[in-house]
């Protein structure tokens, strides 16, 4: 390999300067495409239902089964905690008056 073919940290400070605007508009229509999925399946649970807290809940633990990406949308432990956070819930141990790590 030459050395032209080699990529300097240079070359990477000036592409994430290009590219910092594009990547921070991939992240907050991810964590829209998380807040839609998540939102849908509570209301989902409730409508069958289950109590807010319960299909809270449940919605961490399914989701939690299924991190990764799927359908284009990057599913992670705090995206998905930060969805259920929006809409009020609260995990267990805060409801049962634990302070939150």
């Amino acid at each position: 390999m030459s050395d032209s073919q080699y990529l300097t940290p240079a070359d990477f400070l000036a592409w994430k300067k290009v590219n910092d605007a594009m990547l921070l508009d991939d992240d907050e229509r991810n964590q829209r495409a998380v807040d839609d999925a998540v939102i849908k399946f509570v209301m989902r649970e409730i409508r069958r239902g289950a109590e807010f807290e319960d299909a809270g809940d449940f919605a961490a633990r399914i989701r939690q089964a299924s991190y990764g990406v799927h359908d284009h949308v990057r599913y992670t432990p705090s995206a998905v905690r930060r969805a259920l956070r929006a809409i009020g819930w609260k995990p267990k141990r805060e409801r049962a008056g634990e302070v939150p790590e």
